[in-house]
């Protein structure tokens, strides 16, 4: 296949490279990312291929083109350990990952030991923010800056009753922000009950159990999760006649 003039080349192992000719060393920026599977929407794949064929037809950086050095890891931590390291020996100065701590955070401190830069425009974690690598970049704010700026506008909307789903699958994102938005509705609000969850939960009839026996019924809730388990939550709630 191409992009434009610059050929992607698959080797038999599935890996994929995106070329860009021009003058001097190529850039090379490697991405250990799901390509398929649940996580793949979180893949910045295809934003790279677009800016680095943009980037290039302007001349490159100094003339240099990149070199995108692209693996699909599934869900899978270990492979995408292996594979960074393999990179790193192939010369990458820059990493892209998934916003996720249980594959982002040891990647990012193995890149960081060899000066690499690391790339992930949707985390907000907290650790990837605090220094986990001193060459991280990205273009959201932390969570607790989002926490509270969401706990602000509810309470600026009149919530006063509130519960939170936290859960230890997604790491500070799914697990605290919850906890730091309640922190600042306590303020201004009620924290009537923390609950839990855990990822892929289909049937949320255990906590909206839960919710139905709050009196009063919350006016709303928080929660940092994502698409289809938010969907399945609404469309149960709203079945059951929570309206928050």
């Amino acid at each position: 296949m191409t992009l434009g003039q610059y050929p992607v080349r698959r080797s038999c192992s599935g890996a994929e490279r995106w070329h860009g000719s021009g003058a001097g060393e190529a850039i090379k920026v490697a991405f250990t990312a799901p390509l398929n599977g649940d996580y793949a929407a979180y893949n910045e794949v295809d934003g790279a291929r677009c800016m680095a064929e943009m980037i290039s037809t302007e001349g490159g950086v100094d003339g240099r083109m990149f070199d995108l050095l692209i693996q699909d890891t599934g869900a899978h931590t270990q492979a995408a350990i292996t594979l960074t390291e393999r990179f790193l020996g192939e010369g990458m100065v820059v990493l892209g990952t998934i916003p996720f701590s249980h594959t982002m955070i040891p990647l990012a401190q193995i890149a960081g030991t060899q000066g690499v830069s690391v790339i992930q425009a949707q985390s907000t974690q907290v650790e990837m923010h605090s220094g986990v690598v001193d060459t991280f970049l990205s273009n959201v704010a932390p969570d607790p800056f989002t926490a509270t700026a969401a706990a602000n506008y509810a309470l600026s909307q009149g919530v006063e009753n509130v519960a939170i789903f936290t859960s230890d699958k997604g790491g500070s994102w799914s697990a605290k922000v919850p906890e730091w938005f309640a922190e600042v509705i306590v303020d201004g609000g009620t924290l009537q009950t923390p609950l839990n969850y855990t990822s892929g939960t289909t049937d949320w009839s255990p906590q909206i159990a839960e919710m139905r026996a709050l009196d009063p019924a919350p006016d709303a809730l928080f929660i940092s999760w994502a698409m289809p388990d938010i969907g399945f939550l609404i469309r149960q709630m709203r079945s059951a006649g929570l309206d928050a």
